[in-house]
């Protein structure tokens, strides 16, 4: 069962000092559980702190990802409410009160992202804690979540959050790019199990025995840190300086196993140059080679608009276009 955040999703009293300070050792042990992975010790302390009357975002930032942990998809929905009575009726009762909003996006945008990355590994790699991640996944809850999500996007449209926006546009992307697949899950079977056949293998499901165990809570959070999660593959043409980059970044390797430091400080000066002046333009030319021709034939129609971007609604639909592509192309 997720953790209880309905305490949350009331307006919050506020205090005339809300949070904690910046060298408060409670703030500090709370970040080291964290650190260490131990969400849900970091989240007990959110919550005993919570109940003393302090609310403050940085820890209950761990207190909302472990809900998630423990609840999986199915508990975004109440989450994402909650966080949207954070940055309503209860954000002057949440600390820290100095440069609240700059914590607010930091501890948002840390939340979002680090949801979508576990979310993206466990899912790619057919981990257990995928399917446990889609339980509790009943009609309508997938709806519920993107109608959350909407609201919470709509919260943070101020260009102030526009880190945690960027990040909770990821994670409705994620979501909608497999709304399909947990609608099906979802949905009740038609016929009892034992008169279907046994279901294809799915690609973002996870490979299990019929004796292994459920997945615990406790084994999703332990598998939960993505670390080198592998992102999506594509095939692309590139030009001749990446495959020189490709050769440098294998002669860097080679070096490094023969021990030959000097000659491997030499390339690893060389690449650090090259990574921090990448243009992607000159490294894969056909990626934007459609873009740069449209840019091109129609700049004199869209000067016009770019002159607006100081406007209003300027602001509304690029804020749009960041938290949510897909809706923003649509409609």
């Amino acid at each position: 069962m997720a953790r209880d955040l309905t305490m949350f999703l009331e307006p919050l009293e506020p205090r005339p000092e809300p949070g904690l300070e910046a060298d408060d050792p409670r703030l500090a042990e709370i970040f080291a559980l964290a650190d260490q992975g131990r969400y849900d010790a970091a989240a007990d302390a959110a919550e005993a702190l919570a109940g003393e009357g302090i609310h403050d975002i940085r820890p209950l930032s761990f207190l909302y990802y472990e809900a998630f942990l423990e609840g999986g998809i199915a508990a975004l929905g109440p989450l994402l409410d909650v966080v949207l009575v954070a940055l309503g009726p209860s954000f002057e009762a949440i600390g820290p009160a100095r440069r609240r909003e700059e914590h607010f996006n930091k501890r948002l945008a840390w939340l979002f992202d680090t949801i979508v990355d576990a979310l993206e590994y466990h899912q790619k790699n057919g981990t257990p804690a995928w399917g446990a991640f889609q339980e509790g996944l009943g009609p309508g809850v997938i709806e519920a979540v993107f109608r959350s999500g909407e609201r919470a996007a709509a919260a943070l449209a101020a260009d102030v959050y526009a880190s945690a926006a960027r990040g909770l546009g990821r994670l409705l992307g994620f979501l909608r790019a497999r709304a399909e697949v947990l609608a099906a899950r979802a949905a009740p079977p038609s016929a009892p199990a034992a008169e279907l056949p046994p279901p294809a293998p799915r690609e973002d499901a996870p490979a299990a025995s019929p004796g292994a165990p459920a997945l615990t809570p406790e084994g999703a959070r332990a598998a939960a840190a993505p670390g080198g999660a592998p992102r999506a593959r594509i095939e692309l043409a590139v030009a001749h300086p990446f495959l020189e980059l490709l050769a440098k970044l294998r002669a860097f390797e080679v070096l490094i196993e023969r021990g030959e430091l000097e000659k491997a400080a030499i390339v690893a000066e060389d690449v650090q140059q090259i990574v921090e002046g990448f243009d992607p333009r000159a490294h894969f030319p056909e990626v934007f080679a459609r873009f740069s021709a449209l840019l091109s034939q129609h700049i004199d129609a869209l000067s016009a608009h770019l002159d607006e971007r100081d406007s209003l609604a300027w602001k509304a639909r690029s804020q749009f276009y960041r938290v949510d592509l897909e809706g923003f192309v649509r409609g």
